[in-house]
C-alpha cells in the first residue's frame, strides 16, 4: 500500500482530488476513506473465473491486511490511527466475515524501541505483523515481548530476508524464536513463477524472488524449504485459533 510501483496510500489521495504532501489525509479524509472501501469492495467481491467462488467467500483465503506496510520501516511513516484501523477492519469483516484481519501498520515498534502499533487497540483485528530486513532476533524477542503484553492477537512474520543478503541472523537462529511465540508463523516476499511463454522467470527486481518451481539456487532452496515448515504452521494455528 506504500510503494510507488505498486500504488498506496498516495494514489488513493491524489484521486480524491487533495495533496499528497500530507500522507495522513489518507486516515481522516472521509473521501479518501470512501475511495478505499470502494476498491476493497471491487476486491472481494470479484468472483475467481477459475472457481466461480467470490474472493470475500473463498475459504482457502486466511486473512486480508488492512495495508501493507502502511507505517514504513519501524513506523516512520506513523502507524495508522486505530479509528481508522477499526473501521476498515470492520468493513472489510462485514463483507468477509468467516475471514481474519490483519493489522497492516507492519511492525510494532519504532526506531526508539517505543510501542506505536495501534492494533492491539481494535477488537476486529486478529493478527499483527511485523517484516524483518534483516532477520535479527533481537527485534523478534522485543516483538515477542510486547506481544505478551497486549491484548491477544496471533503474531506473524508477514515477510523477512530469507536470502541473508542483508546480514542480520540465520534462518535457524530467527525460526527458533518464532518456535516460542504460541500461534505465530511465517510468510516470505515473494513468489514468482514463469513468464506468458513459459520459458523464463519472472523476477522482481529486489533480490527476493522466489522462483517457483526450483528455479533458485541450492542454498537459497533450502532456505525456502525452511521457510514452509513455518508457513504451514501460521495457516493451522491461525485458523485454529478463532
Amino acid at each position: 500500500m506504500v510503494g510507488p510501483n505498486h500504488g498506496g496510500k498516495f494514489d488513493f489521495i491524489g484521486w480524491a482530488g487533495l495533496s499528497k504532501s500530507n500522507p495522513s489525509l489518507f486516515y481522516s479524509s472521509s473521501t479518501v476513506i470512501t475511495l478505499f472501501k470502494a476498491y476493497i469492495s471491487i476486491l472481494l467481491n470479484h468472483v475467481n473465473i477459475y472457481t466461480g467462488v467470490a474472493y470475500k467467500n473463498d475459504p482457502t483465503i486466511l486473512a486480508w491486511e488492512t495495508g501493507n506496510e502502511l507505517g514504513g520501516y519501524f513506523l516512520g511513516g506513523g502507524a495508522p490511527p486505530a479509528s481508522w484501523t477499526s473501521q476498515i477492519a470492520n468493513f472489510i469483516h462485514s463483507l468477509a466475515p468467516k475471514h481474519l484481519i490483519i493489522d497492516g501498520a507492519d511492525g510494532l515498534i519504532d526506531s526508539s524501541g517505543t510501542l506505536r502499533n495501534q492494533g492491539f487497540q481494535v477488537g476486529a483485528v486478529d493478527m499483527i505483523s511485523d517484516h524483518f530486513y534483516p532477520a535479527e532476533d533481537w527485534l523478534f524477542t522485543k516483538d515477542k515481548g510486547i506481544m505478551a503484553s497486549q491484548t491477544p492477537k496471533h503474531f506473524f512474520v508477514g515477510e523477512l530476508d530469507w536470502t541473508g543478503q542483508k546480514g542480520g541472523d540465520t534462518l535457524s537462529s530467527f525460526y527458533s524464536t518464532l518456535e516460542g511465540i504460541p500461534g505465530s508463523g511465517s510468510m516470505i516476499w515473494s513468489a514468482f513463477g514463469h513468464d506468458p511463454k513459459c520459458c523464463k522467470f519472472v523476477t522482481h527486481g529486489d533480490g527476493y524472488s522466489l522462483l517457483y518451481p526450483n528455479g533458485n539456487t541450492a542454498s537459497l532452496q533450502n532456505n525456502v524449504l525452511q521457510s514452509r515448515t513455518y508457513l504451514r504452521f501460521l495457516f493451522y494455528c491461525s485458523y485454529m485459533g478463532t
